[in-house]
């Protein structure tokens, strides 16, 4: 191997004393068979599987929990979520053995959709000697605090799958776009009903669509749309030319376009500054007769200003596949609602989506071996 980050791997071994083999953190639930391709992207590795089990809570707890989940009103069971989920502790392995001090040989860390918040924050201590971390998520939001951008995490190399299912999110968005506008949810009620009754449905053409996010997922929305006769608008966080889009604008003219759109698509990464943007304000400036549909990051919404919006008739229904809570509690409001369609965070599920993020993954460890740039990086302190 060439490099680490650059750096020459006798020299930066020498350095910092570690095995100028880089070891790389893997959950245990990779297949050998893509361990076995990592390996063979980039010999000089050694894969060290993590094993995390979750520190079960006294069988009191456990149904008090399931009680509150499924059973008690949603509004009372948002109380208790956050604070379950902050006392969550975990009992680790790495190759079997207890992870409980310090290890400062691992370098690299890939975080699959098993590694939560919670379970990162208490094992990053854990890895003084980390250096990069992939994301198989499109985003880092999952994983990384506000608070990322301080340390130790400044100096951190991340990459994530952003990039990999702008195409399949894309034509799903635009499916929900369809399927609302033609009413396909209230035919599927009426034949599970065996009734008959023609339905007046939204024309496509001519109808705006203003994309809230105008990145890779939402630049393929914008041309998607536009083929399908749609008019694509783009807020992004700075106006731009833009292909795709007849106009992208900046984040002082969000109410604007949401005022303009018949269709409102939110695409756009979950930071700080972007969680709640589509909340109560927002929502008093869409159209009656608009529809809202979520392919990014349920934190994007205010669910609680979307049900409240939906229950005034403010808005004509929403579209949404994912949420702030996954997956979401059975007792959850939009599972009532018939102007609201759930489609269970599956914009980016594909027979070939997961291996093509092992893809990624494995170029990225053969990028990151030479010091060269990887593909889906992240900039901690803007958080994508």
């Amino acid at each position: 191997m060439a490099a680490y980050g650059g750096e020459g791997t006798a020299e930066w071994a020498t350095a910092i004393g570690a095995d100028p083999v880089m070891k790389i953190l893997i959950p245990d639930h990779v297949p050998e068979s893509e361990q076995k391709l990592i390996r063979e992207t980039a010999p000089d590795v050694d894969l060290l599987t993590l094993r995390a089990t979750q520190r079960r809570s006294p069988l009191r707890a456990g149904v008090r929990w399931v009680l509150t989940r499924r059973m008690c009103p949603h509004g009372l069971y948002r109380r208790f979520r956050g604070a379950v989920a902050s006392r969550a502790r975990y009992e680790m392995e790495i190759g079997g053995a207890p992870l409980v001090a310090p290890r400062g040989d691992v370098e690299a860390f890939l975080a699959t959709w098993t590694i939560t918040r919670e379970l990162y924050q208490q094992i990053r201590p854990l890895l003084p000697g980390l250096r990069w971390i992939h994301s198989t998520m499109a985003g880092v939001d999952h994983l990384l605090p506000d608070e990322a951008s301080t340390a130790p995490d400044i100096g951190l190399r991340v990459s994530c799958s952003r990039g990999v299912h702008s195409e399949r999110i894309a034509e799903f968005a635009v499916t929900l776009i369809a399927s609302v506008a033609k009413r396909l949810p209230d035919h599927a009620r009426l034949q599970s009903r065996r009734a008959w009754r023609s339905l007046r449905s939204k024309e496509l053409a001519g109808s705006i669509v203003a994309v809230v996010g105008a990145g890779s997922i939402g630049s393929a929305v914008a041309r998607l749309a536009r083929a399908n006769g749609m008019r694509p608008i783009g807020i992004a966080r700075h106006p731009r030319h833009a292909p795709a889009f007849e106009a992208v604008y900046g984040p002082d003219h969000l109410h604007a376009a949401l005022a303009r759109a018949d269709f409102i698509v939110v695409c756009i990464p979950s930071t700080a500054e972007t969680r709640g943007l589509i909340g109560a304000e927002a929502l008093r400036a869409v159209k009656r007769d608009a529809y809202l549909v979520n392919v990014s990051r349920g934190s994007i919404v205010d669910e609680g200003a979307l049900i409240a919006a939906l229950g005034a008739r403010r808005i004509a229904g929403a579209a949404l596949d994912v949420f702030d809570d996954e997956p979401l509690p059975r007792n959850h409001p939009f599972y009532g609602r018939e102007d609201v369609l759930v489609t269970h965070h599956s914009s980016y599920a594909s027979a070939a989506s997961e291996r093509e993020v092992f893809e990624r993954f494995q170029r990225n460890v053969a990028r990151y071996a030479r010091g060269e740039p990887l593909e889906g990086a992240i900039d901690v302190r803007l958080g994508y």
